[in-house]
């Protein structure tokens, strides 16, 4: 079983702005967690295994929606920031640890199917940026990491 990457006592956690043209409009893709109608940036946190954050991405978005690297394209967004307190299980060693968060960019190539993993989240739902912003009403951290996703698309 891998094991978190809490070398430094912190929790690093990767989150994929994924995006496809559809029109002339931006679709983004937003997972929904296994528990509850929460819904999330795709992603999740880097491993001991995993040999940087680049590959903690293509791992998650392989294990989440069945993605490989062929299917998209990768930015990383030069920005990050530690949060406190995301986790709210005691039993977790998650617990109390502050998380940092790494944002990339992730432009759909067209026609790629998504294989999401029940196992993992519970849906993958494509949605334009008005839909992201209210589904993100109850998670301050989410709504910042996807604003900063659109305004990296926008200077692209």
């Amino acid at each position: 079983m891998p094991r978190l990457d809490l070398l430094d006592g912190k929790i690093k956690n990767v989150r994929a702005i994924i995006w496809r043209n559809e029109g002339n409009k931006k679709l983004f893709l937003i997972t929904q967690e296994l528990f509850g109608e929460v819904f999330t940036v795709p992603g999740g946190c880097k491993d001991l295994e995993d040999e940087n954050l680049g590959k903690t991405l293509e791992r998650e978005l392989r294990e989440e929606l069945g993605l490989e690297p062929k299917d998209y394209a990768v930015t990383r967004i030069d920005w990050e920031k530690e949060y406190e307190n995301l986790y709210n299980d005691p039993s977790s060693e998650r617990y109390r640890k502050n998380t940092i968060i790494y944002p990339f960019l992730v432009h759909m190539k067209a026609n790629v199917p998504l294989a999401v993993q029940t196992g993992e989240i519970k849906d993958a739902v494509w949605f334009d940026e008005n839909e992201v912003r209210r589904v993100f009403d109850h998670a301050s951290h989410m709504k910042e990491v996807f604003e900063i996703g659109l305004k990296s698309i926008e200077r692209a």
